[in-house]
This record gives structure tokens, C-alpha cells and sequence, in this order.
């Protein structure tokens, strides 16, 4: 068990980007690690593309190998202040990462996923995440 600081991540980059709070637990057992995250931003920063939390406390394992690069998964329980109209937000641990890649369906009647961009979001965005992934 322990803590952590999770940052936000814009197309790899965090230029700008500010917070009003942020931290994160985590409890491992075995292989399996499972965190809690908050994270309230005050900026959004400067850069265009596709939205990440890092700083997760381990790397992700591949546990599926060749098949895929999604080896965890998080479910929100919480957030607000989004920039768009947006029904449902998650995400997926990549292997051989400590990164979290946010996807979402919006709240206009589409309902394919796709990846959370800076337009999704605002400067005082709020997040609440429970993460699941292996190491």
C-alpha cells in the first residue's frame, strides 16, 4: 500500500498544465495492483491531443502478450466540468507503461468510443478514478 502523484498528459506532452489538487493510492497484491486517483486541474495547458493520466505506481505487465496492449482498466467515479457533453468516460492501462489512456462516449446519441482530447476537457476539469491493472 501507498501513495502516489498522477499527472495529465496532452499528446505526451504537460506544458501548462496546472492543478488545484491531485494524489492517488494504491494497494498491491501479488500481480494486481488497484489505485484511487483525484486529480482537479487549474490549466489545461497549451498542447492539442489525445488525454493521458501517468505516474501510475508500477508499469503495467503484458499479461495477454501479442493480443493486446490493454492490460488494465479504469472506471470512473467521478467527474465534472467537462469542455463537451460527454455520457461516459473510461480507460486502459497500456503494457509496459504507468500511463492511463482516457476514451469516452459523448451525451448527443453517439454511442461509439473515442479517444478524450483537449477539447473534452476545461481548465477546472475534476476527476475521480478507480484503476485495475497486472504488473
Amino acid at each position: 500500500e501507498g501513495t502516489f502523484t498522477p499527472f495529465m498528459r496532452i499528446n505526451n506532452g504537460v506544458e501548462g498544465i496546472t492543478y488545484n489538487g491531485r494524489g492517488g493510492s494504491y494497494t498491491k497484491i501479488g500481480n494486481l495492483v488497484t489505485c484511487m486517483i483525484y486529480m482537479h486541474l487549474s490549466s489545461k495547458g497549451t498542447n492539442v491531443g489525445g488525454v493521458s493520466i501517468d505516474g501510475l505506481p508500477f508499469t503495467a505487465g503484458n499479461q495477454l502478450g501479442a493480443q493486446t496492449s490493454f492490460n488494465g482498466n479504469c472506471l470512473p467515479a467521478y467527474f465534472s466540468a467537462m469542455a463537451t457533453n460527454i455520457s461516459t468516460l473510461h480507460g486502459w492501462v497500456d503494457d509496459g507503461t504507468t500511463e492511463m489512456y482516457l476514451r469516452h462516449t459523448d451525451g448527443t446519441g453517439n454511442s461509439s468510443t473515442q479517444n478524450t482530447n483537449n477539447g473534452n476537457i476545461n481548465n477546472n476539469t475534476d476527476f475521480r478514478f478507480f484503476i485495475t491493472y497486472m504488473v
